[in-house]
Order: C-alpha cells, then structure tokens, then sequence
C-alpha cells in the first residue's frame, strides 16, 4: 500500500494530517515517525532510531516489528488527533508487552531485539503514555539498560551503542520525573552502568557522550542524597573530570574549520547545554558550604540552559528536541530565578504540541518529584 494513499491531508502541517479510515493499520506510520524523529541528513550524530532504520532488524524480529508498528501508530494517532488509531496503538502496545515478556524469558541469545524492543516501546510511552505502570517510560528504559550487560563489547555493535546512548542520556530524564522509581531499581541498573563505563568512555567519539556518564553520576549521588541521606557518597573526582572534559570541549572547537563548526553546530551547543546542567547538578550539591558561589553558578548554569535552547528551537530534529528536555526540567525545577522557570516550561509545553512527546511533560516531573520529597 502506498503512503500516500493512507493520509487525507499530507501536504499541510503535521498538526492538519487525518487517518483514513481504512488505513489504520499501515506501514507508512512507521515512516512518518521515522521521518519525524531521525536527524536530518545535515546532522553531525547519528541516534538510535536512525540505526535501527538502517538494519531492518525489525524485519526478522516479530516482537520488535509490534513494537514498531505501535510506535508508527501512536504518532499517527497523536498528530491527527485519531481516537480509533489511539485505541488500536494501545492494543499493539498491550500485545507486544506480552510477546516481549516471553522473548526476555526464554532467551538470552536475543538481546539486540529485546534491547531495541524495550526502547521502542520507551518511546511509545513518551507519545502516547499509558496507566498500566506509574513510570512506565523509565522502566522500558531500565529494562534495555539492564539487558546490556549481556551484549558483550557494544563498541562493536553500532546499534546497541546507540541504544545505550539513548538510555543513557533518556535516563537522566527519567531520574527526575520518577526518583523513587529510579532508586528501586538502582541495584540493577547501576551495576550496568558501572559494566559499560570502561568501554562507553574509552570508545566514545565526541565529548558529549562521555558527559553523559558524569552527569550519570552526578544526578545519581544528587537523588541519592536527597532520598536516601546516609546512603550517599559524593563523587570526588567528579568535578576534576568535568573540567578536563570542558577543556577538551573548548579544545575541540578551537580545532573547527568554519565549515566543520556549521555542522556540528547542533552537536556543540547540546554538549553546552548538557554541560551546563552538570554546573547546576555541583551548585545544587554545594549550596550548604558555599551558598553565594553556588548561587552564582546555579544560575548561570540555568542561564546558559536557556542560551542553548534559544539557539536549537527552530531545529527541525525533534532528536535535538527530545534530548532537550533534561535540561530544560532541570531549569523548570531548579532555578532560582522565576523568569528562567516560565521560559524553560514555555519551551516544554510549545515542544510538547509540536514534537507529540506527552509522556515527557516537565509539570509531570515537577509534581512527581515536589511530592516524593
């Protein structure tokens, strides 16, 4: 069936598209939210998504083949504003929970479909979030983390590196919308972490991924600290280790041609803005000892939050606009300046109409986290 045969409207704004009635089930779902959620041919990193476009491993994997076809309908659903097309997303979802929960159990062989299955229906909840789990995104996220441990070397395996990159970073967001959630299954997902470390930071090409395990360990030690006191042991190293990854940051664009710094452009201002929450993370660590220095960092931390999404909102890469949301709840949660909270919810709410990630709304980790402390 051609695609375009299964839209009444594919030539307004996304926000304009209507499901036909008898394509509820299509193939071309799926490559509309490909097409929605991939880089564009411009961009300087490839995800997750992109990879597993690249592989077909759908295509041999029946399990992982729902999972994506739930995702493709979900959006649809969501951008067309389709209730029956919701409905029948929502039933490929509850079916692929089920065929997912046999294929984990009965084989250990299988772990780069259960892997990539696990992520896709992490972003199925991010579409279009259900009531069957409390923190249901979180917990695809941790279950594809947890099954890493098995893959063997993923510096060899481009599909599983962009999987545990994706979880990587997805988790830091999931920390802060559902902490207890995180803490209950820390002693299953921080053994994985500290697994993947070595070779995560020994084969990461750009600076921005090995941030990604600092500012692992910092939002760790910070929920850590916040709920369970005793328990927490702050990372020494960490602030020496973040310097060094800054001068390198400062090095690397130095080295740009000015042809290389308009590509990599997207990739260097996340990397900032990913930087700037680890100022805030330290900040929100040292307000007891140092309460003026802290303030001062804590808000130009927020501060260079904000420069950074200014400078990225008109990207079309909704890939840029997912990983955004770390930072910008950050900001919503923790600044001290009420203008920088308005402008970070702002940017939330306007991305939550435009990218269909409902499942990522700040006012759901605000009220989550406000009321479990």
């Amino acid at each position: 069936m051609e695609s375009t045969m299964l839209w009444s409207n594919n030539t307004g704004p996304l926000s304009n598209l209507r499901v036909s009635n008898s394509a509820v089930e299509a193939v071309a779902f799926q490559a509309g939210f490909f097409a929605f959620a991939t880089p564009d041919a411009r961009a300087s990193v490839k995800s997750f998504l992109e990879e597993l476009q690249k592989t077909r491993l759908q295509e041999t994997a029946p399990t992982l083949d729902l999972a994506v076809q739930a995702v493709g309908l979900a959006f649809c659903a969501t951008v067309s504003r389709n209730k029956s097309a919701a409905e029948k997303a929502t039933e490929l979802y509850i079916k692929t929970l089920r065929g997912h929960s046999r294929a984990v159990a009965a084989s250990s062989r299988s772990i780069v479909p259960n892997v990539c299955t696990s992520v896709m229906l992490s972003f199925f909840e991010a579409i279009q979030p259900t009531i069957l789990m409390s923190d249901a995104y979180g917990m695809h996220l941790s279950g594809a983390w947890r099954m890493l441990i098995a893959a063997g070397d993923i510096s060899t395996q481009p599909l599983l590196w962009q999987a545990a990159n994706h979880c990587l970073c997805q988790q830091l967001l999931a920390m802060l919308m559902s902490p207890r959630s995180y803490l209950s299954n820390a002693s299953d997902t921080w053994p994985v972490f500290e697994h993947l470390c070595s070779q995560y930071t020994a084969a990461a090409d750009f600076v921005f991924d090995r941030l990604l395990v600092e500012l692992y360990v910092l939002a760790d030690f910070y929920i850590r600290k916040s709920y369970q006191h005793k328990s927490a042991r702050y990372p020494k190293d960490a602030p020496s280790k973040l310097d060094n990854l800054w001068k390198e940051f400062q090095e690397v664009q130095k080295s740009l041609t000015d042809e290389q710094k308009d590509s990599f452009k997207g990739v260097m201002t996340l990397t900032l803005s990913y930087f700037a929450c680890s100022w805030i993370l330290i900040a929100l660590l040292h307000t007891e000892t140092h309460t003026l220095q802290s303030e001062i960092d804590l808000r130009q931390g927020c501060e260079m939050v904000l420069n950074c999404v200014k400078l990225l909102k008109e990207r079309k890469s909704t890939c840029v606009h997912v990983r955004l949301f770390f930072p910008l709840v950050i900001v919503q949660l923790y600044s001290p300046i009420e203008d920088y909270r308005t402008q970070a919810k702002d940017y939330i709410e306007t991305w939550l109409r435009k990218a269909v990630y409902n499942g990522l709304g700040a006012p759901n980790a605000i009220q989550i986290t406000t009321t479990e402390v």
